[in-house]
């Protein structure tokens, strides 16, 4: 008996839209050099790759395609492998500009977010000469304090000892010798020290000459040995 109501058609879902090759082989490439990068970072990085982003349910259906990796060896060793530490950094920013995010790159790199982070803004700040190693001389001399510096504090401590940290940093600045008022307190310490140790020693008492033991050994005095000879 035919049903008086008619079914009604279930609509088949559209089948996923079909990538291009070489977005496909990218996409495989991606998942096998780094399995776990996530779609969407996958699609962001063929959005930049070829100016059209795929949605990830795409980048799903061309993983599971069963089409084979073009490459199965890493692009760049890990980070503390390489040799030059100019490639070292080239390698996180040649990642950063294919789309990876900070995150991938300190997982696969096997470096810390903190360090990738160092390194690409450094690159956007000074280009590819920020990748270069950096001389660990400072710019300007670690201690600003020089001889001519502590006389001149000498000089002001034993002219007018009861002037404290801030009056001798306004009278250093009268010279040209511009410090803190730390440094100025360091300088004042430093040059009351010396005075004290210079007044000790000037106090302390001469020595008493002492007589040869042998006049006194013998038990006669000096006069009776000689006249005794």
């Amino acid at each position: 008996m035919i049903s008086l109501f008619a079914q009604e058609s279930v609509p088949s879902p559209d089948p996923a839209p079909v990538l291009p090759d070489e977005m496909r082989q990218l996409i495989v490439d991606l998942r096998a050099e780094y399995p776990e990068m996530p779609l969407r970072e996958i699609a962001r990085i063929c959005a930049r790759r070829f100016g059209r982003q795929p949605a990830h349910h795409s980048v799903q259906y061309a993983l599971a395609s069963g089409l084979a990796p073009s490459r199965t060896e890493r692009r760049f060793p890990p980070y503390a492998k390489l040799p030059i530490p100019y490639q070292r950094r080239h390698a996180v920013v040649s990642l950063h500009e294919e789309g990876w995010s900070n995150s991938s790159i300190s997982a696969y790199m096997q470096l810390s977010r903190q360090s990738v982070a160092t390194i690409l803004q450094r690159w956007k700040q000074e280009g590819h000469t920020g990748l270069n190693d950096k001389s660990c001389v400072p710019h300007e001399p670690a201690h600003k304090v020089t001889f001519e510096a502590i006389s001149e504090a000498r000089k002001i401590a034993v002219a007018t000892p009861e002037l404290g940290s801030y009056r001798v940093r306004a009278q250093l600045e009268q010279l040209g010798m511009d410090f803190s008022q730390s440094t100025c307190k360091r300088l004042l310490s430093l040059n009351r020290q010396l005075l004290s140790q210079g007044s000790e020693k000037t106090e302390e008492k001469p020595r008493q000459r002492k007589e040869m033991p042998t006049r006194h050994g013998l038990g006669i005095s000096g006069d009776q040995w000689i006249s005794g000879i």
